[in-house]
């Protein structure tokens, strides 16, 4: 029995938005390599591990647009809302992000496949990926002039 493509989502893949998550979601192999890494670095940060320094703060000693972001996941894997947000205001959708990725690991592929395809459409029609990098932008802007 062959699956298939979901003829909603072909549609919108070539949108007025690109997906940016969707290619992501829809090779599982993918989607298991980041889980997989993210997953680790979040549990080594709860559990204390010193991880690495950021290279773009490093070398130009200011903070990169995700700084902040590893201790700001770690805050919501512990149920600190409030401290994850303070951290990182972006958090809250890089977890979204990572939930979507992690589902598409484990659950069936025919489901992976839905999911991707669902991703593709509302990407495709909200342009949510191009915002979130946007915000990203944004909000790097402001920490660098000092806002917080």
């Amino acid at each position: 029995m062959s699956i298939r493509p979901n003829p909603a989502a072909s549609r919108y893949r070539n949108g007025p938005f690109p997906p940016m998550m969707a290619p992501l979601l829809a090779d599982r192999r993918v989607a298991a390599a980041l889980s997989v890494a993210a997953v680790a670095i979040v549990v080594l940060k709860i559990a204390g591990v010193a991880g690495w320094q950021c290279p773009i703060s490093t070398v130009i000693g200011q903070p990169c647009p995700g700084c902040g972001l590893t201790r700001s996941m770690a805050a919501l894997a512990s149920g600190n809302w409030q401290i994850a947000v303070q951290l990182h205001p972006l958090a809250p959708l890089a977890a979204a992000a990572l939930f979507l990725l992690v589902a598409v690991t484990v659950l069936p592929a025919t489901a992976g496949r839905k999911i991707a395809a669902t991703a593709a459409i509302v990407e495709g029609r909200s342009g949510i990926g191009w915002l979130s990098i946007l915000l990203v932008i944004c909000h790097w802007i402001g920490r660098l002039n000092g806002y917080w």
